[in-house]
């Protein structure tokens, strides 16, 4: 519950290290969180988004692509993930 009001912070590097961690957690409390970071500003929080859900939910593969394989085509990612997130409400 800490991390989840950093994910709000104006400072990019607090949003970053609160995505870092509640991707870490690995824990279905950090699903939320992270489908909302899908929409932050920043690529790094997106990209750790991706990461953490992807990690979370055990779909590792097609989904939890390599930093610049993500960088390349970031909208495909956050396209599934935002469509997976709004499917699980």
């Amino acid at each position: 519950p800490y991390l989840i009001p950093l994910l709000r912070s104006a400072d990019v590097l607090v949003r970053r290290g609160a995505a870092s961690a509640l991707r870490n957690i690995r824990n279905a409390a950090a699903i939320k969180p992270l489908a909302q970071a899908l929409y932050d500003e920043d690529r790094k929080v997106q990209y750790y988004a991706v990461i953490g859900l992807a990690e979370i939910t055990s779909t590792e593969g097609e989904w939890a692509p390599a930093t610049n394989t993500f960088l390349n085509d970031p909208e495909s990612y956050l396209d599934h993930w935002r469509e997976w997130a709004k499917s699980q409400k």
